[in-house]
């Protein structure tokens, strides 16, 4: 396996996983993109800084507007390796659950946390992998 050489950083949108799409499959295997979750609600955080308290505060809603953009951004990837950067939706895990666990079972796409992730979004980051591990890899 080739090691990416190049690693944008693309928020989660459609004319960013489109544009990424087109590329050729050589060169998309070159690169591992990491996306950023952008918020349902509010402005997007400043790179670097922590994200503010989240004022996306329905979860149904959430769950609703994220799925179809994971499952659009899962086969923009076509399996390649990726990374995504959900502070965005750290708030919210819970409404967010089902498209992480798809997303992380159904992609090469793996969920990115540091220092400054909330302990849901860590314990989901690695409970996920192990969960689908246990299960046999079956997606659901």
């Amino acid at each position: 396996m080739v090691e990416p050489i190049y690693m944008p950083v693309l928020p989660a949108k459609r004319d960013a996983w489109n544009a990424y799409a087109q590329l050729d499959l050589r060169v998309r295997r070159r690169i591992a993109p990491l996306w950023t979750l952008v918020p349902r609600i509010g402005t997007e955080r400043t790179r670097g800084e922590r994200a503010a308290p989240d004022p996306d505060s329905d979860r149904t809603a959430l769950g609703t507007w994220l799925a179809p953009r994971m499952d659009q951004l899962i086969e923009a990837m076509d399996g390649v390796t990726g990374w995504v950067d959900a502070a965005h939706v750290e708030g919210s895990v819970n409404g967010a659950a089902r498209s992480l666990w798809r997303l992380m079972t159904r992609s090469g796409l793996r969920l990115v946390t540091g220092p400054g992730s909330s302990s849901g979004m860590t314990g989901t980051a690695t409970v996920i992998p192990y969960l689908f591990c246990m299960m046999g890899g079956a997606a659901v």
